[in-house]
Formats: C-alpha cells, structure tokens, sequence
C-alpha cells in the first residue's frame, strides 16, 4: 500500500497536484493541497509521482506501508 501526505506548512497551493492527479488531490479554499484518498490505486502510483515531482516547495510526500502494517 501507498499513501501520500502533504506538508501543508510547506504548500503554496500552485495547484500542480491537482491538475496532474485530480483524483488523488484537491486544492482547498485555503489555498492548501488535501490528499483525497487515503491509500493511492495502483493505476494512479505513476501520476502521484509526477506530482511529487512536479512541486515546486516539495509538500507533497510518498509513503509506502511496511510490511508488518499490511499484514493488519
């Protein structure tokens, strides 16, 4: 499993992750990035990392579960 989390501290809100995942993240009024789902869909692994990539201060983070975690 694969999850993702955003620094909200650190985002800007430019709305890069939303335009390359829109199912995956959605920019607020607050003008902050919220992860929308809580486990990332295999089919969207390769646009969550394009977003990772593609922000500018580095907010958004890839986590991936441990083995002991999945066996829960």
């Amino acid at each position: 499993m694969t999850s993702a989390e955003i620094d909200r501290e650190a985002c800007e809100g430019s709305r890069y992750c939303e335009q390359v995942a829109p199912a995956l993240f959605r920019v607020g009024e607050d003008e902050k990035a919220k992860v929308l789902v809580e486990e990332i869909p295999a089919d969207q692994l390769a646009l969550l990392e394009e977003a990772e990539s593609l922000c500018p201060t580095f907010a958004i983070k890839q986590r991936a579960a441990r083995a002991r975690d999945e066996a829960k």
